[in-house]
């Protein structure tokens, strides 16, 4: 024993328990933060957490945690493309989304969904009036004139239509709404002559019914009578499919515009034959013949609802359409 006492690895044995490192060691282990560790890991709270990491549901959990489908859902989560989806809900273009969302304008229009004027209108877009408008040949019809008042000339015969028919509406100054627009109707249909087969004609007549039908649309909820809006619009059909057959026929040579100023219109080529009329600035007609430097005419007279026929000088005229 004095042997093993007095041996080296005694010697280093001792010289490691004297030395600093040990010394610090057991300082820490005797510190009261140690003893208060070692007397929580003796608590019942810690207990109680060992009771629980060990009981039934705690392994029911970490069963889940270990299934398939939770792994599968950890894949789904770190995968390349859950990560873009949230790198893109941080984007700025989320941002700006979510910003738009917010905003005042959103605000007012969210409020006007809810407004009574919106619901007039959705119900506006179910009545059986607008859906009589998808019915062949309406459909067809307005879509025509809409191409005509869109592009080209198609514009100064709806005008023309418009004007006449408001100056008619302004001249019924009594009955109620239903009706002003009876007598509306029974105008435009007396208006419309089935005797003329023109181009110029059918164009108009088509342009009168379209903003008869503007002013039953305007009409619609200050009346409140479905029943009666599609007898109205049905009474006018045949009369429509009969024009549109005209517009459809037409057969003619070159459309004309009067260019710059009023002119007069002759019976014959020359400034010798008697003045028949005289054709207005930008005013709609269709070649018939030329005789030299004299061009033949023909033009609906809306006012009179007639075909006029005569001469004018074809300087005067800037050609719009070449069939």
């Amino acid at each position: 024993m004095r042997a093993l006492e007095k041996s080296p690895t005694m010697k280093a044995i001792r010289a490691i328990e004297d030395s600093t490192v040990v010394r610090i060691i057991r300082d820490i282990e005797n510190s009261a933060a140690m003893q208060a560790k070692r007397h929580f890991e003796k608590s019942s709270i810690v207990q109680m957490m060992h009771d629980i990491e060990k009981s039934p549901t705690m392994k029911a959990i970490r069963a889940i945690e270990d299934s398939t489908v939770v792994r599968i859902i950890r894949d789904i989560e770190n995968s390349a493309a859950m990560q873009a989806k949230r790198h893109f809900e941080k984007s700025s273009i989320v941002q700006m989304m979510h910003d738009i969302e917010n905003s005042p304008t959103m605000n007012l229009l969210r409020k006007f969904n809810e407004s009574p004027s919106f619901k007039v209108m959705q119900e506006l877009q179910d009545s059986p009036v607008i859906k009589a408008f998808e019915r062949a040949p309406m459909k067809e019809a307005f879509s025509t004139i809409t191409d005509r008042i869109v592009s080209g000339t198609g514009a100064l015969t709806f005008s023309a239509a418009y004007d006449c028919l408001f100056d008619d509406y302004v001249n019924r100054v009594e009955g109620d709404v239903s009706e002003l627009l009876d007598g509306l109707t029974e105008s435009v249909k007396l208006r419309v002559t089935p005797a003329l087969r023109s181009t110029l004609s059918a164009e108009f007549y088509l342009n009168l019914i379209l903003t008869l039908f503007l002013f039953y649309f305007a009409q619609m909820l200050t009346e409140k009578s479905d029943d009666r809006m599609l007898k109205r619009i049905s009474d006018m059909e045949q009369t429509i499919s009969v024009q549109l057959e005209v517009l459809r026929e037409s057969n003619h040579g070159k459309t004309f515009l009067v260019s710059d100023r009023s002119v007069k219109l002759r019976s014959g080529p020359g400034n010798k034959y008697d003045e028949l009329n005289v054709l207005l600035l930008n005013q709609k007609v269709l070649q018939l013949e030329i005789s030299g430097e004299w061009t033949r005419v023909e033009y609906f007279d809306f006012a009179a609802n007639e075909l006029r026929y005569g001469w004018v000088r074809s300087i005067y005229f800037t050609i719009f359409n070449d069939n």
